[in-house]
């Protein structure tokens, strides 16, 4: 079932293979591939831009299942999401979790570069300083 699904959503089928993850899960609920179930269906609504639901999602992994492999992917997704969403209080917070929990992944340089293009500047240019219009 976790294989079908797993293809279908390499295949493009989403909706597919998110009801099948979501069968998977109802199914199989302690299996150790359902963390992974439940993160690709947080991606499959990323995907879909989605982004409040690939947040539950990804709390899904986080809460039901928070020392698994999936566990960082879910962190970083939801992190991303939020920041999709402008929720960048709440964004802040999962990239800088998502830092002190796995400094050295894959994905540690770019949670660095959007918690830094989240800062922005801090205030609107001073008026002698806009450009021209």
């Amino acid at each position: 079932m976790f294989q079908a699904a797993e293809r279908d959503l390499r295949g493009g089928r989403n909706q597919l293979a998110m009801d099948e993850f979501g069968a998977f899960i109802a199914q199989f609920p302690t299996s150790e591939r359902a963390p992974k179930a439940q993160y690709f269906m947080g991606m499959i609504y990323d995907r879909d831009q989605d982004y409040e639901n690939a947040v539950k999602a990804y709390d899904a992994v986080l809460e039901r299942y928070p020392e698994n492999p999936s566990t960082k992917d879910a962190l970083y997704g939801k992190a991303v999401a939020l920041m999709k969403l402008d929720r960048k209080v709440e964004a802040k917070r999962e990239f800088n979790s998502f830092l002190k929990k796995y400094p050295s992944d894959d994905n540690a340089a770019q949670a660095k570069q959007f918690l830094k293009d989240m800062e922005g500047p801090a205030r609107p240019p001073a008026a002698g300083k806009r450009g021209k219009r």
